[in-house]
């Protein structure tokens, strides 16, 4: 199987790109094949939604050795709204939506990428809960959240019942590709 040579990360802000950046040294890549698709300012959720359809175009128009890797909140949605909305993104722009097959991840973190961050540092965390001002540290919990994530996404690891549903998700959305 040919190796993942490029990776296009398409999140909301610095702290999801760090995140998902450093779990994919772990995996392996090297800088030069990841690249960040993050919003400058505003609302990075909808500046995502409004980018998706551009970005699978691109993935799908790139060798088969490009994945996608989106990361968006869900706020006060769920995981499933949040999913739909990004359907419905590109079915506005006349786009066959994602297949299992595709090499596009959908990280999709309730209520935001702190509660992962929290939950894969130890902590016990509901979706409910906005974690966003709970802390200020959160780039020191990046390092030891994404060996957590690391081992999680190993096959046959079997997820610790701590793990939200959102991070559930993420973590097999994650083991179907072979990045």
């Amino acid at each position: 199987m040919k190796r993942t040579s490029l990776v296009m990360v398409l999140v909301e802000g610095d702290l999801d790109f760090r995140f998902l950046y450093h779990y994919l040294l772990r995996l392996g890549f090297k800088a030069h094949q990841v690249r960040p698709l993050k919003s400058a300012a505003g609302s990075g959720e909808q500046w995502v939604r409004g980018q998706v359809a551009v970005q699978v175009a691109a993935c799908r128009a790139r060798p088969a050795d490009t994945h996608l890797i989106v990361m968006v909140d869900a706020d006060l949605l769920t995981v499933q709204q949040r999913m739909r909305q990004l359907e419905e993104a590109l079915r506005e722009e006349g786009m066959a939506p994602i297949a299992t097959q595709e090499p596009v991840v959908r990280l999709v973190p309730k209520r935001n990428v702190e509660t992962w961050l929290l939950c894969l540092n130890g902590e016990a965390v509901t979706e409910e809960e906005n974690y966003k001002q709970a802390r200020t540290n959160w780039n020191q919990m990046i390092q030891p959240a994404v060996e957590t994530l690391y081992w999680a996404t190993r096959p046959k690891t079997v997820l610790p019942e701590s793990f939200v549903p959102s991070l559930q998700t993420g973590v097999a959305d994650l083991q179907r590709l072979s990045l």
